[in-house]
C-alpha cells in the first residue's frame, strides 16, 4: 500500500506571500501526514505546500481560473503570489510525479497489483471558489470508476458509519490520483481518497484537538482494512498460478 500525502506541508520556500499563518492554516491538510501513518505501507510526501506546487493540479487545469492551478497565481484571500523562476515549479512538480510513477513500478517489479490511498482534509466550510458544496460530510471518499473497488468502498463506509460519522462518496470532493504511467491499468493499480473533515481533529486555532489521536485511530483501522483486502487479493493471485 502507498499513502499519497500532497498537502500537508507548511514549507512555503520559493514563494512569497501576505497572511503567511492564515493562508498556510487555511489552504493545507495540516497535519495529515500524521494522521495517515500506517506502519506496512509507503508513504509519498510532498515536501512543499500546495502554494508552491499543486501536484494534484494537472497542467491546464480548470481551477486555472480561480488562480488555483498547478502553480497557484493568488492565495486563499485573492492576493498574488510572488515566485522564484518558473523553472524551479516546473522541476518540482516533473520531479515530483516520476518519483511516484518510480515508486509504482517498484512495487509491482514485487507484487502484482499495489493499493494507492489518496490522503487529505478538508474544511467543514467550502472555500470562495466553491459553488455548491455545503452540507459537508464528515467523511469523503473519493472513487474512480477503473481503479477503485466497489467493494473497498462499502466496507470504508460501514467502517466509518460504526463511529457515527457521515460519509459521502465523490462530495464535496470526487476521484482519486492514479500516476501516469498507470492510467486505466486498473488490474494492476488500484485506489480511493480518503478525505477527513478537518472539524474532527482541529480546534479553531488549527491546533490539534482532544480527538486528534481517536481519529488517527480510526484511520488507521480503515488502512488497515485496505492492506486486508490487498493481501487477500495478492493471495488469490498467486493461487490462481497454482
Amino acid at each position: 500500500m502507498i499513502l499519497h500525502i500532497p498537502h500537508s506541508s507548511t514549507n512555503i520556500e520559493y514563494i512569497k506571500i501576505k497572511k503567511e499563518s492564515d493562508n498556510i492554516n487555511l489552504l493545507t491538510d495540516l497535519y495529515t501526514d500524521e494522521l495517515f501513518s500506517y506502519k506496512d505501507a509507503t508513504r509519498v510526501v510532498f515536501p512543499y505546500n500546495r502554494m508552491v506546487v499543486d501536484v494534484e493540479r494537472f497542467k491546464n487545469d480548470p481551477m486555472e481560473k480561480h488562480g488555483k492551478g498547478y502553480k497557484y497565481k493568488t492565495d486563499f484571500f485573492g492576493n498574488i503570489i510572488e515566485r522564484d523562476t518558473n523553472l524551479i515549479f516546473e522541476s518540482l512538480y516533473d520531479g515530483y510525479h516520476r518519483k511516484f510513477n518510480d515508486i509504482v513500478h517498484t512495487y509491482l517489479s514485487y507484487f502484482p497489483i499495489v493499493f494507492i490511498v489518496d490522503c487529505h482534509s478538508f474544511p467543514n466550510n467550502p472555500f470562495p471558489w466553491e459553488k455548491n458544496l455545503s452540507d459537508r460530510p464528515d467523511i469523503c471518499i473519493g472513487t474512480t470508476e477503473h481503479h477503485t473497488p466497489v467493494e473497498v468502498t462499502d466496507l470504508l463506509e460501514k467502517h466509518f458509519s460504526n463511529y457515527g460519522l457521515k460519509t459521502k462518496v465523490n462530495y464535496p470532493y470526487n476521484g482519486t490520483i492514479v500516476p501516469s504511467d498507470f492510467v486505466n491499468r486498473s488490474d494492476e493499480v488500484k485506489s480511493i481518497m480518503i478525505e477527513i473533515n478537518r472539524s474532527l481533529y482541529l480546534d479553531y486555532k488549527y491546533n490539534k484537538n482532544d480527538m486528534f489521536n481517536d481519529i488517527k485511530n480510526m484511520i488507521d483501522g480503515a488502512l488497515r482494512i485496505i492492506d486486508e483486502w490487498t493481501n487477500e487479493t495478492t493471495e488469490g493471485f498467486w493461487g490462481s498460478l497454482q
